[in-house]
Parts: structure tokens; C-alpha cells; sequence
């Protein structure tokens, strides 16, 4: 369901294209009025599954959020993909929700397949922070539709196609980032007649 706009208000939403920076860092920490070590990231890097190579360079988005002190809980939600016993208190236990980029298809198709998806949207809505980069951005939005041109559905076994809902706008990220820079255009020009558009290289930040 979408969710009502007095809730969309209320929460706060750090998405961003790529890298975690300390300005990123400063933000958490300024929305929780407490220093990074006093802080837990639950954190989920499954996007990047069926993404070739990724074992390459997975690990270092996490290493990003603990150089900069915070707390990680790492939560690989397959996991949840046959029972749901213990996901609602995993993800009770972040201070912040964080999903990571990959492929934006498969990474809803999971957050569908094992509930996660109504569980975090209930977390953000009470006022737990979430924050994603790249796939972690764009599955905050109203809609997956239009994505094609940045996006495979190689290794996904079923598509999802509307998003958390958790902000009106639909987030474009590496808008200057090769090899993405000749897609983005195109995504942006066919989802601006359907959605408002962030497009983004760095940060987008709601509930401030």
C-alpha cells in the first residue's frame, strides 16, 4: 500500500548512488544524536548475488560503513526464503536499515519472496532510518517499471515491479557514472511521465 503522506513526513531516507562518504556518515549520526559506535547498521548486500564478479567488490561497501565506526549486522536474507522466524528481530536490530546495489530486479523479487519488504516499510514508518545505494535507492520508490535500460533480468526468477513506496520519487542513481551514463537518459525520460524524478550522483535525503 502506498504509504500515507503524514508517515512519509516522518521518516528519513539516505540514498545515494555509489560510495559511502563521511558526509553520509555525519547525516546517521546527526538523525540519531549519537556517535557511530552507539549506532547499528542492519545491513544487506543481497542485490549483489546474481551479479557477476560482485565478490569483488561487495565487501568493501560494508567495509565503508564500519571504517567509519558503526555498527554492522550483517542479514542475508535468503535465508528467510522458506520460514520468516527471526527476520522481524533482525531488522529490529538495526538502528538503520541498509540495502545495498546489485541488480534492482532480484533484489525485490527477495525482499517480496521472504517479507522483508512489508517488515522494513513498517520499521520506516516507525521511524527506524533506511538507507541504500544504487538498487538499495531505487527499490525505495513507488515503481520498478521503466528500469529496463539499466537493468537485467538475468537471475531473477519472478519480477516485482512496484517499489516500497516509501518516498513519491523514483531515484535515478549514477548519473554520471560510466558505464551508466548512456541509459540514464533514457530511464529518466520514460519514468518523468509517471513518477517524480531525483536523479542522483551522490545523496538524496528526506525527513530531515
Amino acid at each position: 500500500d502506498a504509504v500515507p503522506a503524514s508517515d512519509r513526513e516522518i521518516m528519513k531516507l539516505l540514498l545515494y548512488s555509489l560510495a559511502f562518504s563521511d558526509a553520509h556518515a555525519a547525516q546517521l549520526t546527526r538523525w540519531l544524536g549519537r556517535p557511530a559506535d552507539e549506532i547499528t547498521i542492519a545491513a544487506s548486500d543481497n542485490a549483489a548475488d546474481v551479479v557477476a564478479g560482485s565478490e569483488a567488490w561487495r565487501d568493501t561497501f560494508i567495509q565503508a560503513l564500519e571504517e567509519r565506526g558503526f555498527k554492522v549486522l550483517r542479514i542475508d536474507l535468503r535465508h528467510w526464503l522458506d520460514h520468516q522466524t527471526g527476520l522481524r528481530e533482525a531488522l529490529a536490530a538495526g538502528d538503520v536499515l541498509w540495502l545495498g546495489g546489485g541488480n534492482t530486479y532480484y533484489l525485490r523479487w527477495l525482499l517480496k519472496a521472504t517479507g522483508a519488504d512489508d517488515l522494513i516499510v513498517e520499521r520506516v514508518r516507525a521511524g527506524t532510518i533506511y538507507a541504500g545505494w544504487s538498487a538499495g535507492a531505487m527499490v525505495a520508490g513507488p515503481t520498478l517499471r521503466h528500469i529496463e535500460a539499466m537493468e537485467t533480468q538475468e537471475g531473477v526468477p519472478a519480477l516485482v515491479l512496484d517499489g516500497l513506496g516509501l518516498t513519491e520519487h523514483m531515484v535515478v542513481p549514477h548519473t554520471a557514472e560510466v558505464p551508466h551514463t548512456a541509459e540514464v537518459p533514457h530511464t529518466a525520460e520514460l519514468l518523468h511521465s509517471v513518477v517524480k524524478l531525483v536523479r542522483i550522483s551522490t545523496v538524496f535525503v528526506s525527513g530531515l
